[in-house]
């Protein structure tokens, strides 16, 4: 009897030992397909950082308001130029900086700027070749976008060769609690009509911004402005690097609509691609962000950040053709009120 018990015992505790043993190369074996699942990109969204990327194109759109809050009051500063005739006046060309600057414009008040002027004659004719107006803005409130400036502008207007160019340069340049480095220009490509009163200029832009120092960069391949009496419209492709975040990417900005006076756009739509941290590793990205304005106060962003797989063939992934043979996964996705951006509330 005891040998049958023992034997018994033998059995059963051999019979535990194996099937711990099992279950032990199951749990290693689920843990090794869990693991190349994350690697893969699958599972949960709570692996997802949507954190940096959003940052990403939350600034984008942030500093593509300070290049237009600058650049459109010149495009119709350039659009008076264009309107004198050939071989305009010292006198006449600084007017129509001056409102551009101070009048139709960049700030609200002009006690807030202090102004200088230089020029570049063409000694064989004459004729005005450049007019060089450097700005130093101190508290200044933009008009364009709900903003304080606090820097120095520099402002070019070049008559020849033509077409008519105005340039702007800006260095240390606070917006807000943003620092800016950088250069833009700008080219009338639609003149003010009595019949048409849209304005629309091409803008060439370059700028370094951050909140301690102007490390992050903004390069516009294309940067379409239409200007009306009520507000803006962008359309613009360019690229921006996160060195805060260490991001990196490409954005396509379509239809976003400022109304004068405004801190954030009230209509249209962003994508930016990038790379996401998923479990510590980075993976392709993209967000989407599509505005609309609630308040006067309110600006709000859907916003999507997903992880992206694409073909080959599809080099820009917020080109519409790309949309349509991208995939998405792993999304988050969020309603945000990107007002806390904006300084002050607009009355």
């Amino acid at each position: 009897m005891l040998k049958k018990l023992c034997l018994l015992l033998i059995i059963l505790i051999s019979f535990t030992i194996s099937a711990c043993d099992i279950q032990e190369l199951i749990s290693e074996d689920d843990k090794k397909k869990d693991d190349e699942s994350k690697q893969n990109g699958d599972g949960d969204t709570s692996n997802l950082d949507p954190g940096a990327a959003s940052e990403m194109a939350e600034n984008t759109v942030k500093g593509t308001g300070f290049v237009f809050a600058v650049a459109a009051p010149l495009g119709e500063g350039l659009n008076s130029i264009n309107g004198l005739g050939e071989n305009p006046s010292e006198e006449d060309t600084k007017a129509a900086l001056e409102d551009a600057i101070y009048g139709n414009s960049i700030v609200t008040d002009k006690n807030c700027v202090k102004l200088t002027w230089t020029k570049e004659v063409d000694e064989s004719t004459g004729y005005l070749k450049t007019l060089s107006g450097e700005a130093i803005l101190t508290d200044c409130q933009a008009k364009m976008a709900q903003m304080t400036l606090n820097g120095t502008l520099k402002v070019d207007a070049v008559l020849a060769p033509n077409p008519i160019t105005v340039k702007a340069e800006f260095k240390d340049f606070k917006v807000d609690n943003f620092l800016f480095d950088g250069k833009s220009s700008v080219v009338l490509t639609k003149k003010e009509s009595e019949t048409d009163k849209e304005l629309t200029v091409d803008v060439t832009a370059d700028v370094k911004f951050g909140q301690d120092k102007a490390e992050n960069e903004l390069t516009y391949k294309e940067f379409k402005l239409v200007i009306t009496k009520d507000g803006i419209t962008v359309d613009a492709k360019g690229s921006v690097k996160m060195v805060s975040a260490d991001l990196d990417g490409d954005f396509s900005i379509k239809g976003l609509q400022w109304l004068k006076g405004d801190c954030l756009p009230s209509a249209g739509a962003g994508c930016f691609t990038t790379q996401l941290k998923f479990i510590g590793i980075k993976v392709d990205g993209v967000v989407n962000m599509n505005f609309n304005q609630d308040t006067p106060t309110t600006f709000k962003a859907k916003r999507s950040v997903c992880k992206v797989s694409c073909p080959d063939d599809c080099k820009e992934v917020c080109s519409e053709k790309c949309q349509e043979k991208c995939t998405t996964s792993l999304c988050s996705e969020l309603e945000v009120d990107m007002a806390k951006m904006c300084q002050g509330k607009k009355e």
